[in-house]
Parts: C-alpha cells; sequence; structure tokens
C-alpha cells in the first residue's frame, strides 16, 4: 500500500496550520454579528418609556467636581418616549427648566422663565446627533454610544456601519462579548451582556482628541420591566484624567414604565398653545399650536443666540455650543431728526467757540 502524496500532506498540514485563523475569522464576524443585531432588538423592544431620571454626585465626589465633567440637573428630571417621538424635562441650575420635545426629525425647546431669563421661549431646530432618539437619557442609560464625531451619540449598530477598525471581538468567561474598536473619535470598548438581550453592560471611551481622557460607563442594575424586556436603572460613570479619577456619578431611574399605553397630552409640552415659536434654522417666528405645529402666517426675526458650553464633552478644544434658548433681537427705533438736528449746531457751536479762543492766543501773543 503506497502512502499519501506529499502534495496532498502539505495540503494537509496548511489546513490544519490556517484553519483556527479561519474558525478565528468567522467567530468574530459572527460574534460581532451577535451583539449588533441582538442590542439593536432589545433597544427596539422598548416601544414607549417614561421615567423619573437623577443624576447624583457619588463616591465622595461633591457636586462643583461633577459638573465640571457631566451634566447634573439642578433637581430630577423626566423622560417620555413613544416610537421615534421623546419628551425630556431638565430643571437647570440656573432657576430655569428646559423642557423638549423631538417630533418629525426636529426638536421643540421651551427655556421656562426663570434666573437669567425675563420671559419664557419657545423655538425649533433640527436636532444635533446627541438629541437623537431618546435625548441624552439614552446615553445616560448606554443605549447609545460615542458616534463618529464627539460628542455625537449614535447606537451601537450605526458605528459599526461607519469607517472603524476591530481590535478585538471575543467571548469572555463571564459569557459577555467584548468589543474594542476605534474610528475617527477615538477608542470605544463595550461588554454585551447576553443575560439581558446583549445591552451594554460597560463601555470604556478615550477620545481621539486628548487621549489623557477616560470615560467609563457601568450598569449597577438592570430592571427586567416587561418578560425578556430590559432596562438598565442605575448607571455609574467615571471621568479620569491622565490615570486619575476625577468624577463619579450616578443616573438612576424610578417610576419606571415601559411599553404602556402612552396618552397623547404625554408627549406635549404643556402650556405653548397660542405661544410665538422661533425657527432658528430659517429666522422666522409663527404661532403654535398644543403640539407645536405652526399656526397662522410667518414673519423673519432676526435671533440672538444664547449658548452654553455642553459640560460632559471630553475634548475641551472641541467643545460644542449647546442652544438652551434664543430670543429676537429688539428692534431699534430711528432716531428722530432733531436730534441729528440739535447734534450737528452743538458741534457747530463748539467748533466756533474753540476757533474764538485760538485766534485770541494768537492775537495775544502778537502783541
Amino acid at each position: 500500500m503506497t502512502g499519501p502524496r506529499p502534495r496532498y500532506i502539505l495540503a494537509l498540514v496548511g489546513w490544519l496550520a490556517l484553519a483556527p485563523f479561519a474558525r478565528g475569522g468567522e467567530n468574530r464576524d459572527r460574534l460581532l454579528t451577535m451583539v449588533r443585531d441582538g442590542n439593536r432588538a432589545a433597544i427596539r423592544s422598548i416601544t414607549t418609556m417614561e421615567c423619573r431620571y437623577e443624576r447624583i454626585p457619588w463616591a465622595g465626589t461633591t457636586l462643583d467636581q461633577a459638573r465640571k465633567h457631566f451634566f447634573i440637573p439642578a433637581a430630577p428630571g423626566r423622560f417620555w418616549r413613544s416610537g421615534e417621538v421623546y419628551r425630556l424635562i431638565e430643571p437647570i441650575d440656573d432657576g430655569t427648566i428646559r423642557e423638549y420635545v423631538v417630533r418629525n426629525g426636529r426638536i421643540q425647546v421651551v427655556r421656562k422663565r426663570g434666573g437669567p431669563i425675563p420671559w419664557s421661549n419657545l423655538s425649533i431646530n433640527n436636532p444635533v446627533p446627541v438629541d437623537g432618539v431618546g435625548g441624552e437619557i439614552w446615553q445616560y442609560l448606554l443605549f447609545s454610544h460615542w458616534g463618529r464625531n464627539a460628542p455625537s451619540y449614535y447606537p451601537f449598530w450605526d458605528i459599526v456601519q461607519q469607517p472603524h477598525t476591530l481590535r478585538t471581538v471575543e467571548r469572555l468567561s463571564s459569557r459577555e462579548i467584548h468589543v474594542d474598536l476605534v474610528h475617527a473619535s477615538g477608542r470605544l470598548e463595550f461588554w454585551f451582556d447576553p443575560k439581558v438581550n446583549y445591552l451594554v453592560r460597560k463601555s470604556v471611551m478615550v477620545p481621539a482628541g486628548d487621549s489623557s481622557y477616560r470615560w467609563e460607563h457601568e450598569v449597577v442594575e438592570f430592571t427586567e420591566v416587561r418578560p425578556a424586556v430590559f432596562v438598565p436603572t442605575t448607571v455609574e460613570h467615571h471621568c479620569s484624567i491622565g490615570g486619575e479619577l476625577q468624577t463619579v456619578v450616578r443616573t438612576v431611574l424610578s417610576e419606571l414604565k415601559v411599553n404602556h399605553p402612552m396618552p397623547k397630552v404625554a408627549l406635549r409640552i404643556p402650556g405653548i398653545a397660542g405661544m410665538e415659536c422661533i425657527d432658528l434654522d430659517r429666522d422666522v417666528k409663527f404661532n403654535v399650536d398644543a403640539d407645536g405645529n405652526r399656526v397662522g402666517p410667518e414673519t423673519p426675526v432676526k435671533v440672538a443666540h444664547h449658548i452654553a458650553l455642553k459640560p460632559d464633552d471630553p475634548d475641551k478644544r472641541s467643545r460644542r455650543p449647546v442652544e438652551y434658548y434664543s430670543s429676537p433681537l429688539p428692534s431699534r427705533t430711528p432716531t428722530p431728526w432733531w436730534v441729528w438736528v440739535l447734534a450737528v449746531s452743538v458741534c457747530v457751536l463748539l467748533a466756533g467757540v474753540g476757533l474764538a479762543v485760538v485766534r485770541r492766543r494768537a492775537r495775544a501773543a502778537l502783541d
């Protein structure tokens, strides 16, 4: 009996040598697909949501320290969401309340009177990425993650559709799946937990603009609000600079309702019917109904933008202004004609007096 030919032996050896790499590449793709689709399905399983939320300085962090790196509402806020429409209330520490609704791809914001704002102000504009579905509350709960252009937030399945480099995709001994990737905004790490339908249990972000910063977000508690529907109800956020922990903040949910009948009034800003609204994208103003829809004609208006820096942007060199409120510039009353005549007369009189003084001094010098 003759033995196998040499070329078959070489082929067998080559296959055995390359099989682990082939299996590893296939497993990596399979794991990435698993967490991408599982995470998306877990988020989309939440069709309606309502809660009270609070941001609390934690682990010895003072309120001033917390506000250096995170947005901390002055009091507990509230959140409502149904499909692609959501409403958020955030008390601001200057004595005002910021409330907004995102509907039909636009964000309508009312800044209620108080502190530095002498009157309530209603405006509408195209939302920035951080105001995507769910707004910042989604960011607080790790449903959304650092995206392509810091400080924007995108869901994980959107991030992996954009240019990026995968460093690691692996299943850990805990059965969690760890994903480590790099894109234009920095390095991201995620730990997806299959026990909660591949929601993120922990994430780490190191921004490209300043690698001395490290942001860690970890879920302390998940709650199964409906059978097989999970929501992170306590999340801890850490900010480190140069390897030293600077701030710890907790986001805590209460009065949570999920996948329940959402009344239409819950997705309205109360009291805006008949109010004047300023369109910041088109510099026009108009009156609105109870749902914030334009009623009647619109008129041009010049807008003064009052902005504040977003406090939880890790890259201090690229902080994005956040629109808190806007107001029409006060119109200037034309100056009456007699004021100009009086001003010119005074100038002529002063010039004449000055000339007379000069001539008198010149004559005195000659004498």
